[in-house]
């Protein structure tokens, strides 16, 4: 197989973004409608014939694999689809970022990383060879330090060093080359000397973002408080933002988290899940607000396949009156009385009765009308921290 099938074989087993419709891969469209695929197709082949050939080519690529092979990339795109277009986006340039690096391999490392008896085996391996990537590229003296010392204790202690010395390197340089861009920017920006905004932007740290975050995360956030840094509290500010970002708070009682305290009816529905599905469920078990998410996504799959109905009940808020009485003001007396496009109105009637649509789109419209939702949302407008979306994510440990 020449190098270049590889990589589409590479991208349609390690990104699974082949959607199979009509019996050919294409991702671009997501119609269920067996008739209507078939006649954008005909539609592609007519005016971009190029394109039709290349997706014949990753059909009989994505075909040639083995049925339980293929199954594995069928999953990988529903649960790639199901995500939200930012989160989508992310995973995307990971993966495309995954086959590119494995591209790169040489035949036989390459082989290693395909030929893992399971996922955790993968991940070992890649780490190992990311590892050594990291290692063959350091300079000849700390080579030749690590080579000297008979300990493997003491070999990955000064590795880890070594490595937390680069990030903080990094970083210095990132927040100096955005630091022009902070003096530039002419948008409101946030009061940092002021205490009581400091002490509010902990309260809705330490009540509602750290209970959301992994091991790793919080480890970058008391990295970002710790560093003694003269740039420590714009950091600090900065990661915050950003895992804000990535972790909306979708209610404020988090009560759903184990599968044994499910309402019966979501017990039921859930009694047939495959095995498979079923491990992912109790892998996040007592996590808020992953859990619930990973219940609701795995009843819309099923629903899809079943036509089953949604339970009544939701796992999380979906009305205004489900949350606490400053929360409901606000909506009725701020955030509605803001919506005065009927689009904006649309969408926040037709989330209402539906977790986690309802506190998403709540948050989406917030943001579109500069509002911040007690509890729900960062202290301050929105546009107040606009400073950090503009001059990109912080730096993290991920390699």
């Amino acid at each position: 197989m020449s190098k270049r099938n590889w990589r589409f074989l590479a991208f349609g087993v390690a990104a699974g973004i082949l959607s199979l419709l009509g019996g050919i891969g294409l991702s671009a469209v997501t119609s269920n409608d067996l008739e209507t695929n078939r006649r954008l197709l005909r539609e592609i082949r007519a005016n971009n014939p190029e394109y039709y050939v290349r997706l014949q080519r990753r059909h009989e690529l994505f075909h040639a694999l083995p049925v339980a092979k293929q199954e594995e990339v069928r999953q990988l795109d529903r649960d790639l689809f199901d995500k939200e277009p930012q989160t989508q986006a992310h995973l995307f340039r990971v993966l495309e970022e995954y086959v590119a690096w494995l591209t790169r391999l040489s035949e036989s490392d390459r082989q290693r990383v395909l030929a893992a008896p399971s996922r955790q085996d993968r991940l070992k391996i890649i780490q190992e060879l990311r590892l050594q990537q990291w290692i063959d590229h350091l300079p000849a003296a700390q080579k030749e330090e690590l080579r000297r010392e008979p300990d493997a204790k003491k070999r990955l202690a000064t590795i880890d060093q070594w490595r937390r010395e680069e990030l903080a390197w990094r970083q210095d340089w990132s927040d100096i080359r955005h630091y022009t861009e902070i003096l530039k920017y002419k948008g409101p920006k946030l009061p940092f000397r002021d205490e009581k905004f400091r002490a509010d932007v902990r309260v809705f740290v330490d009540k509602r973002l750290k209970p959301m975050l992994s091991p790793e995360e919080l480890n970058l956030l008391q990295t970002a408080a710790d560093d003694q840094n003269p740039m420590t509290p714009f950091r600090w500010f900065r990661t915050v933002f950003w895992l804000s970002e990535k972790h909306p708070v979708l209610g404020l009682e988090p009560k759903y988290q184990s599968l044994a305290f499910l309402p019966k009816d979501y017990q039921s529905l859930l009694a047939k899940t495959p095995a498979t599905a079923m491990a992912r469920l109790k892998a996040k078990e007592n996590k808020w607000p992953d859990f619930p998410l990973e219940v609701m996504a795995v009843i819309h799959r099923r629903s899809e396949k079943k036509d089953l109905k949604e339970p009544k009940e939701q796992l999380g808020p979906s009305h205004a009156d489900d949350f606490p009485p400053n929360v409901q003001n606000f909506i009725r007396n701020s955030l509605e009385k803001a919506l005065t496009e009927p689009a904006d109105k649309e969408k926040l009637s037709k989330a209402q009765g539906h977790w986690p649509e309802y506190p998403l789109a709540l948050l989406e419209l917030a943001r579109k009308h500069n509002l911040s939702i007690p509890e729900l949302m960062l202290p301050r407008e929105p546009q107040e921290w606009e400073l950090f979306r503009q001059i990109g994510r912080p730096l993290t440990t991920d390699r």
